[in-house]
């Protein structure tokens, strides 16, 4: 699993109607759940974690702009 940052586009934000579609498939491909409802208002960033083979199908999805991973290391 890879903790991810994801950028909606400001078409996505637009519009609740258009947000709410992008959302819908991020939770469709991804099944990232806990939205931060508040930074996602100011920012437009969503953050969670999803498998390694989900990082590049989420670049495909319309309306997200950017997938960027987090360099930060845990120690198990």
């Amino acid at each position: 699993m890879h903790k991810v940052h994801i950028v909606l586009s400001p078409d996505a934000r637009r519009t609740p109607e258009s947000l709410q579609a992008t959302l819908a498939c991020v939770r469709e491909l991804v099944g990232l759940e806990d939205v931060n409802e508040r930074r996602l208002a100011r920012y437009g960033i969503l953050s969670g974690c999803v498998r390694a083979q989900d990082v590049a199908a989420l670049q495909s999805v319309p309306g997200i702009e950017a997938v960027e991973v987090d360099g930060l290391q845990r120690a198990l």
